[in-house]
């Protein structure tokens, strides 16, 4: 416990060191004496405002083009930021990097570890040995140094997981750091963050603390105890849940508007509370002050005032879940529209959504419904009740199957901007012809319109199916194109997809006689030939190939290119792929590895005239992406992996290939490194004539992310992970598939 409280005593007193250096401006913002230096997290931030497409007008700055304009309120930002960075004279373009010394003395803690995401260790003479090795690699952020063993740590976050801890004879380093001053305007105090707690430990001061907090990739607030110094680092702005009121602490978050809250008096909801998806409560001066506290945290969109006693609701969803009437409450959205409803004319009179209930609550009008819906978080349709006002909000659009037919009530979508342009596809309807299954639900209408306009309206519905029946017209609402299956004969139905192809059949050209493709089925039935076969398939939803049987007409829908697994012979049988390439296999026969077979992941082997062939199967099949040809059988095994199960194998006999291939030289021979052998994570080993050709089998297997490459005897060993260190190894050569020099 003693050597736990120096080495505390001792991280207070480093840190110290550096606040010290600082003084207070007559607003609470802590500089460094001097002044003058850009704040690095402010830099950052406008890098961001550049890369959104900010127009900036400091010199070097260019922003991304293309980009969609920025909301207004992000724009005041950034231009804010702009001026602010402009009187530290920011310069857009790249600094030179530091020296590891440099770093060092500038960005490193002694006697601090920083605990967890580890990806190496390595023993190094010195410190400054491991920062150089650490400065090389895009995945290392920071190291820790144990001055005892000499191991090095090399660590993937900043900071660590946790943040920085005190253990003595370590130093630990980031490998950027921002040693500009802290701004306090954002402190808050006499109030604390709850949860999303990082780490805590005992600071020397709050400014302490904050800079602790820029050390830890992640941490976006604190928290300061005053009268014993602990600090807590926290992963949201405001913690998990906002901020509460505690004596002696101070709380901040490490960016912050300190601007006023605007209030639009169109958004707020007087008699209206947010029901549920509190985060806190917590007393306040007025709605002004609840509305600062919902900026400051990370997770609150809403809130909600109660008048009585001042208490402010901060809560996680737009709404809450539902609004309620409640008398002496006052309720906001964070972002909200206050403009007027104007899309009245998508109201359905005389029909209820039923189902997809959010929450209901009695209003004044159509009107005040329709206001509640944009308020909640997921409300995409309204059914106002006139006997007694009473407004239902909806999470889908048209409920949950579609309208249904209720005096006194009235309906609309909110989420889309309905459709009430007159119904022109009509074409699309399929008389005698059924879409089973999949149904919605099934109402009275008058005419086709008006089922298609019901559809129209209906979230899930994508097709529908009518029929006759005592001089009435019943009309079935559908989730997908052509039911659950595939369409079928039946007299009487009338069937139509909300989209269809009615083009003339030109795709002949993708069919494959005497072939079946296996499995994926759908659903079939008869028709009167291929022609109709391929019809039926454009009016089935996720129908991508299908196989007619010749015996009996029998056409059967597929859900795969190819099936399941590729073509088998069988002259009963065409089958044909609703997109298919026909085009020379030329420039595929360039990628063929002669002598080489590429073993396991087959999908289905099948008996074919030569390798040309063998290529036109691989290309029907979804799941194909190589093959291997056996010469003397003639024998096609189509799979699923480039390269196989673990790349090419020396198969005299044997021909293999990859649909796609890189034939070019390997860029990757500059990048090698002599004596080096990247351990473990082995894919195969298999001899070569140099390090060029174990390239080009690496290459040639999916998976393979690097080689090393045994120059005693020529071994290639394909590896399935890129590797960052390696072991000293003489007479090997290694070499990651992504290198760059």
């Amino acid at each position: 416990m003693a050597s736990r409280f120096i080495l505390n005593l001792i991280l207070i007193l480093e840190v110290a060191v550096f606040v010290i250096t600082l003084e207070t401006d007559e607003v609470g913002k802590v500089k460094k004496n001097g002044g003058g230096a850009c704040k690095k997290q402010d830099e950052k931030t406008f890098h961001e405002c550049l890369k959104k497409g900010y127009k900036s007008g400091i010199e070097e700055c260019e922003s991304a083009e293309n980009m969609p304009d920025l909301k207004p309120k992000y724009a005041k930002k950034c231009a804010a930021l702009e001026k602010k960075l402009s009187k530290c004279r920011f310069d857009c373009r790249d600094k030179p990097p530091m020296s590891p010394a440099e770093l060092l003395a500038t960005c490193s803690h002694s006697d601090i570890q920083f605990l967890g995401t580890s990806i190496f260790h390595r023993l190094y003479t010195s410190v400054e040995e491991c920062v150089q090795d650490c400065s090389k690699s895009e995945s290392c952020k920071a190291i820790t140094y144990n001055t005892f063993s000499k191991v090095c740590y090399f660590k993937s976050v900043e900071g660590g997981s946790p943040g920085p801890d005190p253990e003595e004879g370590y130093i630990s380093t980031n490998m950027h750091c921002d040693r500009s001053g802290v701004d306090l305007r954002c402190q808050r105090k006499d109030f604390a963050y709850s949860g999303a707690d990082i780490m805590n430990y005992r600071s020397s001061s709050f400014e302490a603390c904050a800079l602790l907090c820029r050390d830890t990739e992640n941490c976006r607030a604190v928290s300061y105890r005053e009268y014993d110094g602990q600090c807590w680092l926290k992963s949201q702005r405001g913690g998990s849940t906002g901020p509460y009121h505690s004596a002696g602490y101070r709380a901040m978050n490490m960016e912050c508007d300190s601007d006023p809250v605007i209030i639009d008096s169109g958004c707020v909801r007087e008699g209206i509370y947010f029901y549920s998806a509190d985060l806190r409560s917590l007393a306040v001066a007025d709605l002004q002050e609840c509305a600062e506290h919902c900026r400051e945290t990370e997770s609150c969109k809403s809130i909600s005032f109660r008048d009585s006693d001042h208490q402010c609701f901060l809560k996680s969803k737009l709404g809450g879940y539902y609004p309620r009437v409640s008398e002496g409450y006052s309720s906001l959205n964070m972002n909200c529209n206050g403009s007027e409803v104007s899309n009245l004319d998508c109201m359905r009179s005389g029909f209820t959504y039923p189902g997809a209930d959010k929450g209901n609550l009695v209003v004044s009008s159509q009107e005040e419904c329709a206001r509640h819906c944009t308020d909640t978080e997921g409300c995409k349709s309204i059914t106002f009740r006139a006997s007694d006002s009473r407004c239902y909000l909806k999470s889908k659009r048209g409920g949950d199957t579609g309208p249904t037919p209720a005096e006194g009530h009235d309906s609309m979508n909110m989420v889309m901007e309905c459709d009430n342009s007159p119904v022109r596809n009509l074409d699309c309807i399929r008389s005698d012809t059924n879409f089973p299954g999949a149904d919605l639900r099934n109402l009275i209408v008058e005419e086709k319109e008006e089922c298609v306009r019901h559809c129209r309206d209906t979230e899930l519905c994508k097709a529908m199916v009518f029929r006759v029946s005592n001089n009435k017209t019943v009309c079935y609402l559908k989730s997908r194109r052509g039911g659950s299956t595939v369409p079928v004969v039946a007299e009487g139905y009338e069937s139509m997809n909300m989209e269809c192809d009615n083009s003339k059949v030109s795709n002949m050209k993708c069919l494959r006689e005497g072939l079946v493709f296996g499995g994926a089925d759908i659903g079939n039935t008869v028709v009167a030939d291929e022609r109709e076969c391929v019809k039926l398939c454009r009016d089935t939803e996720g129908c991508l190939s299908f196989t007619f049987r010749l015996s009996d007409n029998r056409c059967y829908a597929k859900n795969r290119r190819g099936g399941t697994s590729g073509p088998s012979l069988d002259r009963n049988y065409n089958s044909m792929n609703m997109e298919c390439d026909n085009s020379p296999v030329t420039e595929t026969m360039k990628c063929l590895r002669q002598g080489l077979s590429f073993p396991g992941y087959d999908l289905i082997q099948i008996v074919v005239a030569d390798v040309e062939e063998c290529i036109r199967h691989c290309r029907d099949t979804e799941l194909c992406q190589s093959l291997t040809f056996q010469e003397s059988s003639h024998r096609c095994y189509l799979k699923s992996r480039r390269g196989g199960s673990s790349g090419p194998t020396v198969s005299p006999g044997y021909s293999s290939l990859n649909l796609e291939c890189d034939n070019s030289k390997p860029e990757q021979l500059k990048c090698s490194t002599l004596d080096e052998k990247f351990a473990g994570h082995e894919m195969r080993h298999v001899a070569v004539s140099h390090l060029e050709e174990c390239l080009r089998r690496c290459r040639d297997t999916e998976g393979c992310q690097a080689v090393s490459f045994r120059e005693t005897d020529n071994v290639c060993e394909m590896k399935s992970a890129k590797f960052e260190w390696w072991k000293i190894r003489n007479h090997y050569k290694s070499v990651n598939m992504d290198c760059s020099n």
